[in-house]
């Protein structure tokens, strides 16, 4: 008997909805189709973010917001939040992260704020991020780089 691979599925359908929602009639379809695999996945993707091709290891409990923009190869694990900051003093950064491509966020990560993420970076395992981070960074704890990733590192870990 073959096993269902549901953490892929869910995957096919946050890259499926993104691309749906630029349609005509695709929002409605797409808020739809959120509405019923939240019933399925403890998850929160909003169909109005825009999600490139991405791995999501475990669906569980992932929060994107409206505006946030994933790109390609990009690696979500569980419990991960993209979430906006709101308040009274910081206008000009209300809205959500911009994470650019082959970036890997650790398990139970928050990323608040209007900030990007360059590229090849990694977000450590239980780390609040609310400034932005440079390319080939890796960070941990409150916004925090410990080191940069050499391009060895890099060619390394390429799939």
């Amino acid at each position: 008997m073959e096993m269902i691979d549901f953490d892929g599925f869910f995957e096919r359908f946050a890259i499926k909805n993104s691309i749906l929602n630029k349609r005509k009639f695709g929002k409605k379809i797409s808020v739809l189709l959120n509405a019923v695999i939240r019933v399925i996945y403890p998850c929160d993707i909003s169909p109005y973010a825009h999600i490139g091709n991405i791995k999501i290891p475990h669906a569980l409990g992932i929060v994107v917001g409206h505006s946030a923009i994933i790109e390609d190869d990009c690696i979500l694990m569980s419990n991960v939040v993209i979430g906006g900051r709101y308040g009274s003093r910081i206008n000009e950064r209300r809205g959500h992260a911009h994470i650019k491509h082959n970036c890997i966020i650790g398990a139970n990560s928050t990323i608040l704020g209007k900030i990007q993420i360059g590229e090849y970076s990694i977000i450590g395992s239980g780390s609040v991020i609310t400034k932005d981070v440079p390319p080939k960074a890796v960070v941990v704890g409150n916004n925090q780089i410990i080191r940069f990733r050499s391009e060895n590192e890099i060619e390394n870990t390429r799939l």
